[in-house]
């Protein structure tokens, strides 16, 4: 007798401003967990990305709206290798689903907002024959429909009080998740292309996660924004200045590729100066 299969699809995210692409990640890590326990295939999503205006973000404008510039939606086999993807759980493509689900979904899951016929997302609209509201997973683990989406879901709550950035929490599978998910070709390639015209001699790269605030001490888990100017000089120092200095030192280089999505004008003005 041949297999049934039975889907989860991750639909797009309700809220204006979903979160960074940085942090998506770890809400889709929660649902490739959720469909590999379910034994459900797994639906690939687009991945969403906001392009900012650096100009407007460099003049220390904390207004998404103000400083972004458009929204993108991406397939996820653009960014990430569905075929080593497909060793942890079983995938498909959104488009795939759409054509094998007639573009419809028997049971849509609504972790936030309630929706009504028909949804749309990813730029497809989707015939629902039932949308409940759900509150745990328990209740999507009873769902025995083919075609299950999700919607409002949010990371971070139903696998236990800290998402999967949290790689020693026994319940989560952190590091079967993250081994599988390797950037494609395409995005190497494309890595490779900006760092041949763009960098064209040997440079030191630095991430600054939000610059115009502060891990104070590492592992709290909290974050505060640093307003005095003398004090915001020192973390400067100590967190950037100082430890890049010895990579280009120790390396005999001269150059730093940056990376940041600082909104603080004068942080970057001063590091630039140094």
């Amino acid at each position: 007798m041949l297999k049934t299969n039975k889907y989860l699809v991750l639909l797009q995210p309700e809220e204006d401003f979903p979160e960074q692409f940085s942090s998506y990640m770890f809400l889709l890590m929660e649902i490739i967990m959720l469909s590999r326990r379910l034994g459900r295939v797994f639906v690939l999503p687009y991945m969403h990305s906001q392009p900012r205006n650096s100009a407007v973000c460099e003049t220390g404008e904390t207004d998404f709206g103000k400083t972004i510039y458009g929204k993108r939606i991406d397939p996820l086999e653009l960014f990430f290798d569905e075929e080593i993807l497909s060793k942890y759980v079983e995938t498909v493509t959104f488009e795939r689903f759409l054509s094998i689900s007639s573009n419809r979904l028997q049971t849509l899951c609504c972790f936030g907002t309630d929706h009504a016929n028909p949804i749309e997302s990813y730029g497809h609209k989707l015939r629902l024959s039932v949308a409940k509201r759900i509150s745990n997973l328990d209740q999507l683990c009873k769902i025995d429909d083919q075609f299950v989406g999700i919607t409002g879901y949010r990371r971070g709550i139903f696998f236990g009080f800290r998402s999967p950035n949290w790689p020693k929490d026994p319940n989560l599978d952190y590091w079967g998740v993250r081994r599988h998910l390797q950037h494609s070709q395409l995005l190497k390639d494309e890595a490779t292309r900006f760092i041949r015209s763009s960098l064209v001699k040997p440079y030191a790269a630095a991430h600054w996660r939000r610059g115009d605030k502060c891990h104070p001490v590492v592992g709290t888990g909290t974050e505060e924004v640093i307003k005095e100017r003398g004090r915001m000089v020192r973390e400067l120092e100590r967190r950037l200045v100082r430890p890049i200095s010895r990579v280009l030192n120790d390396r005999h280089l001269e150059t730093v590729f940056l990376a940041t999505n600082c909104g603080t004008k004068w942080h970057l003005d001063y590091l630039k100066s140094r």
